[in-house]
This record gives structure tokens, C-alpha cells and sequence, in this order.
């Protein structure tokens, strides 16, 4: 009998071993997360119907982001009008196969961080845009279509634009997801390249982007 009573404790530490704490973004590397991984987060179930999401995505206890205050706050007033009265600001080390997308040199040299910043109504958050912290050499090499992870990647919209800047819009397509946008700006100089994506859900609204040069 006692026997048994220890394979059955056993069984049930394993089986509770197996279930997952929670919606983490990362599981290896504390205070980063691979590029693939923080877009395919962001992209909904299929059948999923909600047009606004949780603002605490991201905000499990081992998730990375490093939010910059509690709870949400009133977006800048030039961004209300479109982009929703309200925002949840954080940054995160961001990495490419395991490396920082970039470095930052400060008294020491480290891994450059990118901001994300949810938007949208009180309701919930209907856009991210994830945008780095400076402008870097290592940055003008980052192309989403080499991004793995089960993500696919189609450039739809500002198919053309010139290697100094530009707003190419790609829908991105994961198995199980529905489909969505990233609209990628870019700006590169002597001293390198910034990225910035913007994750849209709405096709009219990834068709409406400007292109570089464009009245």
C-alpha cells in the first residue's frame, strides 16, 4: 500500500510538472525574447471574433517585457484620434536566434532593447508597435522573411521602396492563426538602420499605409 501511495504521489508531481503556469512570451532567456516569438504571440486564434484584446498581454510573471507603469494610461492626444485614447509602454531585449537584434555602447557595451506599446480603447488593445531603441548597424540586416517559428511572410503593399527608407506592408500567416499585417519602417544612415513594425488586424487599414515618397 505505501508502495502505491508513492508511484501515485509520483504520477501527480509529474503530471503537475507537465501543466503550463501560464501565457509566458519566453521560456529559456530571462529578459529577452526571440522576434518570431513576441509577432506570433500577438497573432489571434482562428475563430477568435474579439476585435480588442487583454491588456495584460505580456504581463505574466515570466514574461520579459518590462512595462514601464501600471496598469494602462492616456495615449499622447496626437494619437488618440487614431490610434485609441489609451496605451500600455514597455521595452524588451529583443533576439534573432538566440543573439540581440543590436548593441547599445553606454559606460558598457549591451543588448539594445525595443519598446512595445499596445493601443487601442479602454475596452482593449487593437495595435502594437514594437520599435528599437536606436538606430544600429546590426539592424539593417533583420528581414522578416527570414523569421522562422512557423510564420510566413508576403509583401503586399510598398512592394518598391528605396534602401534609405521606406513602409513595406507583409501579411503574416501562421498555422491555427488568423491572418494579419506588419507594417515595417525603416530608415537607414551613416550610422545604421532602425526598424519599426506595426502589427495591424484590419486589411483596409494595412491597404490605406503610405508609402515612402507617396503625397
Amino acid at each position: 500500500m505505501k508502495k502505491n501511495r508513492q508511484r501515485l504521489l509520483g504520477s501527480a508531481l509529474f503530471v503537475l510538472l507537465l501543466v503550463p503556469t501560464g501565457p509566458a512570451l519566453s521560456e529559456p532567456l530571462q529578459d529577452s525574447i526571440e522576434l518570431a516569438a513576441v509577432l506570433g504571440s500577438l497573432l489571434s486564434d482562428e475563430g477568435e471574433i474579439a476585435t480588442a484584446f487583454s491588456w495584460a498581454w505580456g504581463s505574466a510573471p515570466n514574461d520579459p517585457i518590462e512595462w514601464q507603469h501600471n496598469g494602462i494610461k492616456e495615449a499622447p492626444k496626437a494619437d488618440q484620434q487614431q490610434h485609441g485614447f489609451y496605451q500600455r509602454r514597455g521595452n524588451v531585449v529583443v533576439t534573432i536566434d538566440g543573439k540581440p537584434t543590436h548593441e547599445v555602447l553606454a559606460e558598457k557595451v549591451h543588448p539594445g532593447r525595443f519598446s512595445v506599446t499596445l493601443r487601442g480603447p479602454r475596452a482593449g488593445w487593437t495595435s502594437v508597435v514594437i520599435e528599437s531603441d536606436v538606430t544600429a548597424p546590426e539592424l539593417c540586416s533583420v528581414r522578416l522573411e527570414s523569421l522562422g517559428d512557423g510564420l510566413s511572410f508576403e509583401k503586399t503593399r510598398c512592394k518598391n521602396e528605396p534602401a534609405s527608407a521606406g513602409t513595406p506592408v507583409y501579411a503574416v500567416r501562421k498555422a491555427g492563426k488568423k491572418p494579419a499585417w506588419i507594417r515595417n519602417e525603416y530608415s537607414a544612415g551613416s550610422a545604421g538602420c532602425s526598424q519599426t513594425y506595426e502589427i495591424i488586424f484590419v486589411q483596409d487599414k494595412a491597404d490605406a499605409v503610405q508609402c515612402w515618397g507617396e503625397d
